[in-house]
């Protein structure tokens, strides 16, 4: 028992990826405890939350109510499957039903470990943790005991990614564009000091698959009754009004404002000014809609303190 606590605490220290983030790994095909036969497909349309787990390890069972939690209250948009690692014990099935028992875990539990090793790798320590998206990609994958705050961020993720397909589906059923196109800054950036908000420039290319994430998954779910995002094409040659009223071009504001890669998120004022650094690139870590909350935060703590007189910022 000592020596499998060691062994716990040890994978609990290191906290690293097991497998690097977007790598080129698919869920496998297994079988449930109950005997029920999943074939990746069938996942499909939801996230996918990977939980490795030993009956014997403190930190899996500190996590398991974590597990079944995160489940029953986002059953809607990912699924959950604990893989149990003690492959080649006798008692492996007894020991698994007794987890289940014990929790009460209503998500899936499989004794396939195996199956998920040929796919994930060799086992650096437990608990270990494989978020899939939508699509079936691995997004992220973190080995060690995790936080109450990353069970909520995974949960935060997935109900946005599915916010966001709903809206993408919406708008190509109405055949509207997800993020509205970039026509008058001007005019955009006054109703966005209105509400007291960065006006959000989103900058893309076209069959940029990045931009295509981050469009739908993170940008069009947010309502556009407190958010003004325009979609501005790097290369496109339409027509808009800048900030400062002048008459140009997509591609020539973009160039204007030095972006160079595609997706490009800029949060700014009425007259164009920063209010928040810029949020460059694709969701490449799982992480992009924490970044994209602190960059809203980051622009809404800037429009207040500009708001707020100098002698009421002055420290007491």
């Amino acid at each position: 028992m000592m020596r499998t606590l060691a062994a716990c605490m040890l994978a609990g220290l290191l906290m690293a990826s097991a497998v690097g983030a977007h790598a080129a790994v698919s869920l496998p095909a297994f079988k449930t405890l109950e005997g029920r036969v999943v074939n990746p497909g069938s996942l499909a349309g939801k996230a996918t939350v990977v939980a490795l787990f030993s009956s014997t390890c403190p930190f899996c069972a500190n996590e398991a109510p974590k597990l079944q939690k995160l489940y029953r209250e986002n059953r809607q948009v990912l699924e959950v499957v604990a893989v149990n690692i003690e492959a080649g014990d006798p008692a492996q099935a007894t020991k698994a039903a007794a987890w289940v028992k014990r929790f009460g875990l209503t998500h899936a539990v499989t004794l396939d470990y195996r199956a998920f090793e040929a796919v994930l790798g060799k086992l650096k320590g437990i608990p270990a943790l494989y978020v899939f998206d939508r699509q079936g990609k691995l997004v992220r994958s973190e080995i060690g005991e995790m936080l109450d705050e990353d069970f909520d961020d995974i949960a935060r993720e997935a109900q946005r990614a599915a916010a966001g397909a709903a809206t993408a589906s919406a708008a190509a059923h109405a055949g509207e564009p997800a993020v509205s196109l970039a026509l008058d800054l001007r005019r955009d950036a006054q109703l966005a000091a209105r509400a007291g908000m960065p006006l959000v420039l989103f900058f893309t290319l076209p069959d940029c698959r990045h931009c295509h994430t981050v469009r739908h998954s993170y940008l069009a779910p947010l309502p556009g009754s407190a958010y003004v995002i325009r979609e501005i094409e790097v290369n496109g040659s339409r027509a808009v009004t800048a900030l400062d009223g002048a008459a140009t071009t997509h591609a020539a504001l973009a160039k204007r404002l030095g972006v160079q890669f595609a997706p490009t998120v800029l949060f700014v004022g009425p007259a164009g000014e920063e209010l928040a650094p810029p949020l460059k690139g694709g969701d490449t870590a799982g992480m992009y809609g924490a970044y994209l909350d602190a960059r809203f935060a980051a622009a809404k703590q800037a429009i207040t303190a500009s708001a707020t007189p100098a002698k009421e910022r002055k420290a007491p």
